[in-house]
Parts: C-alpha cells; sequence; structure tokens
C-alpha cells in the first residue's frame, strides 16, 4: 500500500509534500460513476477492476498528468517539475505565486 503522501526533496532548501499541494491543476469530472479502490486509491469507471471498490463522490484529472483521482490535491512528477513556490504559513507547493497567500520561491 502507498502512504497517504509523498515527499519530494527538490534542493537542499526545500521539502515539499503531496498533502500541501495546490489544486488548480485538479479538474472535475463530468457525473460518471466511478470508483476508488479503498485499498490503494486506484480510479476505474468499472468496479470489478478494483481489489476493494467503494463508489467515488467526485473524481478530478490531473491536467499535468492526466491521472484519475477521488483527491482534488494529487500531486505528480510532471506538476513537481513545475513548481516554483511554498507557502510559508501551511506548507503548500504551487505553480504559481497568486495560488498561496504567503508565497516563497523553492530554493530561496
Amino acid at each position: 500500500m502507498n502512504p497517504p503522501w509523498v515527499a519530494v526533496r527538490l534542493d537542499a532548501n526545500a521539502l515539499v509534500s503531496g498533502r500541501g499541494a495546490t489544486d488548480h491543476n485538479m479538474k472535475e469530472e463530468d457525473e460518471m460513476a466511478m470508483y476508488t479502490c479503498k485499498t490503494c486509491g486506484a480510479v476505474s469507471p468499472e468496479a470489478g477492476h478494483l481489489c476493494d471498490p467503494t463508489e467515488a463522490s467526485k473524481v478530478y484529472t490531473c491536467e499535468y498528468c492526466g491521472a484519475q483521482s477521488s483527491k482534488k490535491r494529487h500531486i505528480c512528477k510532471p506538476k513537481l517539475q513545475q513548481v516554483k513556490y511554498f507557502c510559508e504559513n501551511c506548507g503548500r507547493v504551487a505553480v504559481k505565486e497568486d495560488d498561496l497567500c504567503k508565497p516563497k520561491p523553492v530554493g530561496g
């Protein structure tokens, strides 16, 4: 089972976590029955493809990698390569300064 978060070291000065990712890169999918696996978090339109399916209330598609997730704050390798800022207050990461309340450049 994957951990509920993923930490990636961008440089010697910054450690960012998937828990703090902004949700601006996720778009909500149209109404369609989707299921999430309680074990691994995989998303599928067919429950039979998952080992422990539960109906997902909302499903989002990442604009960076195309992955579908029930988590609005999904973070992926393509997005991490674009991350330029983190919030000094809450630790969230973002591509644009405007997405954070107290932005600081990563590594700055």
